[in-house]
């Protein structure tokens, strides 16, 4: 065999020998599973769902740190879903199972940086996502340099200035039925039946043939929107901050008579005596038409204490 005869044969042989080594390669790629290192049995669909949605960095990250499927599979389609967040969209969810999954992965995403998801849950036990949201983005100045409050579904929530529930909406309101006189005011349903009694008591110790013994309720419940409209002529607390937007108080008023002369009637006089014994306390800071329902219960634990609800207010704020 002649010297340019070996050359061509070894070239050849070369060029094979890279085609065979070309074509291995390119098969066992092709055969290649990306989760063949995953610890979880999963089913073709699931399979197809992590590779289609997830890269090789987070499949890695999945099989790094054994990540069930199921932590991670009913949210992967959404367009915000983060991986690393898995497991805060599967808590959520359980806590949450009411809402989209959509929902679930847009709450976890908009708050990951500010609060944990069991603060997320405790604040959306109260509040609608609508008005935290708002509250955590959208701030105004009147609530600006506060602290959302946690709990304004509880009747022993005080209120008062560095305190918001900013935009919050009872979501028991009830509006007042027509021999309480006003069609217009509102109400938590919590304190319908302990206002009742009240209006009867009194009616009946004063002996009065007048529903309530004439007094009417001239506010309940006062929405963030009107109090802005209040705050800015010189009226109330600040917005988020008023205690009537709880919806467990009322502003008592005497047909005939000025709102500045209430306190020398017949029914403020009995009122102080009473209110008391129906759940209900004067706060220092308001007028003293003004009652808010706390329970006959925290009443007595106040009384036992010695304190007022001012006074465990401000303990609870400190």
């Amino acid at each position: 065999m002649t010297e340019n005869k070996k050359k061509k044969s070894l070239v050849a042989f070369v060029l094979a020998l890279f085609i065979f080594a070309a074509t291995c390669i390119g098969f066992m790629n092709y055969r290649y599973d990306s989760l063949a290192r995953y610890p979880y049995t999963t089913d073709e669909a699931s399979r197809k769902l992590i590779k289609q949605y997830l890269n090789k960095e987070e499949i890695n990250y999945i099989i790094q740190y054994s990540i069930a499927p199921n932590v991670f599979v009913a949210f992967i389609k959404e367009d915000r879903f983060n991986i690393y967040h898995a497991a805060q969209y599967k808590e959520l969810s359980q806590i949450r199972w009411e809402d989209s999954v959509s929902k679930i992965v847009n709450m976890v995403e908009d708050t990951y940086s500010i609060m944990d998801v069991q603060t997320l849950a405790n604040y959306l036990y109260s509040y609608s996502y609508e008005e935290l949201k708002g509250y955590l983005f959208n701030q105004d100045a009147y609530q600006e340099n506060t602290s959302l409050v946690h709990s304004p579904l509880s009747t022993s929530t005080y209120l008062h200035e560095g305190y918001s529930v900013g935009k919050y909406v009872p979501k028991d309101l009830i509006t007042l039925s027509s021999n309480q006189q006003n069609e217009e005011i509102q109400i938590s349903k919590q304190i319908q039946m302990p206002l009742e009694q009240l209006c009867s008591a009194i009616q009946e110790n004063l002996q009065s043939t007048t529903y309530c013994a004439g007094l009417k309720v001239a506010n309940g419940y006062i929405s963030y929107e009107e109090q802005v409209k209040r705050y800015q002529n010189g009226i109330g607390q600040k917005p988020g901050q008023d205690d009537h937007q709880l919806g467990f108080s009322v502003d008592f008023r005497v047909s005939g008579i000025e709102d500045a002369y209430f306190e020398k009637t017949i029914q403020s006089k009995w009122l102080k005596e009473h209110a008391n014994e129906y759940g209900f306390v004067y706060l220092d800071q308001y007028p003293s038409n003004h009652l808010r329902f706390i329970s006959k219960k925290l009443i007595e634990e106040l009384k036992s204490k010695n304190t007022t609800f001012d006074e465990y207010g401000a303990q609870l704020t400190q």
